[in-house]
């Protein structure tokens, strides 16, 4: 009997670190019963005293500003909302279209979660590549979210995905915004 309890508790010990592993590889917590958005909704604090640097200046993360911004799951994309799609063409992830545009302010952003293989996606944005100045958190496949940006200047922006590199792979796209 006690030879049963030991096989069992290292059975489930086992279980549990799979599980733990799993959640890691998939940029989020291991699949649970209960489908449905789960994003993690990120208030970024505006730093509007910084000003952006200038189109010949090099930037560095610490020198960027940050954006305000908000995440809100949704089913449908509100009026004006751009409508991104996070994918995978085959084994490759990426966005749909990957160059947006849209006028300086505030940017409205409706991100939909179509992969197939029902990967988590996070969405990142700033003026350089993995110098994010706003953030959204993870959203599973099938889901979507509207991510709000404040206090858009004109310029170029890069957006990517962070989970499991994924920028790496061709999730990367760029954001033009107009005076």
């Amino acid at each position: 009997m006690d030879h049963a309890r030991s096989r069992i508790g290292a059975v489930m010990a086992l279980v549990f670190t799979l599980a733990l592993v799993v959640g890691a590889c998939t940029g989020g917590p291991a699949a649970t019963a209960t489908p449905g958005p789960t994003i993690a909704p990120t208030d970024s604090p505006s730093t509007a005293a910084s000003p952006l640097p200038s189109p010949t200046s090099r930037p560095t993360a610490a020198s960027l500003p940050t954006f305000a911004a908000s995440a809100q799951p949704a089913t449908v994309a509100p009026a004006g909302a751009i409508t991104l799609e996070m994918r995978h063409e085959g084994t490759t992830p990426g966005f749909s279209p990957n160059q947006i545009t849209a006028p300086a302010g505030t940017i409205v952003l409706y991100l939909t979660n179509t992969d197939a293989l029902r990967v988590r996606h996070d969405f990142n944005i700033g003026q350089e590549l993995r110098a994010g100045q706003a953030r959204m958190g993870s959203i599973g496949g099938g889901t979507a979210a509207v991510f709000t940006i404040s206090d858009m200047a004109p310029g170029d922006y890069t957006f990517w995905c962070s989970i499991n590199d994924h920028y790496k792979f061709g999730m990367v796209g760029t954001l033009t915004v107009t005076p």
